[in-house]
């Protein structure tokens, strides 16, 4: 198969998952985001597989290569209803200060643990 249609599938793979996800949490009514089963469910079959297929592996590096434009829709909450962020704001800043130092913090303990492979010796 040609590149680009390899890529395109491998973006609707990983629509898919999201998608197969949120069906689980409202089929099951699971206390978790659709979007963290889907996430799971992906790495569950990446294990079975063993590697990350290459196209699959692109299509998300180009996607967190531009992870900044997913935050305009939470920037466009904060124009749009200015009154209830202003009402809200101590809630906000603290729940995004608490989950951005524990993302931070669980990311160091994992890397620490990691081996490390210092290449052909």
């Amino acid at each position: 198969m040609q590149k680009s249609v390899l890529l395109i599938l491998s973006f609707f793979l990983l629509v898919a998952f999201f998608y197969l996800g949120v069906w689980l949490n409202n089929t099951f009514a699971l206390p978790i985001p659709g979007a963290l089963s889907g996430l799971v469910l992906l790495f569950v079959a990446l294990l079975f597989l063993r590697d990350v297929p290459k196209p699959l592996l692109q299509v998300s590096q180009l996607l967190l290569r531009h992870l900044s434009l997913l935050f305009i829709p939470t920037t466009l909450y904060i124009v749009v209803l200015k009154e209830s962020f202003i009402e809200h704001w101590p809630i906000l800043i603290t729940a995004l200060l608490i989950s951005t130092f524990t993302s931070m913090l669980l990311a160091a303990i994992v890397c620490k643990r990691l081996p490390i492979d210092n290449g052909p010796e």
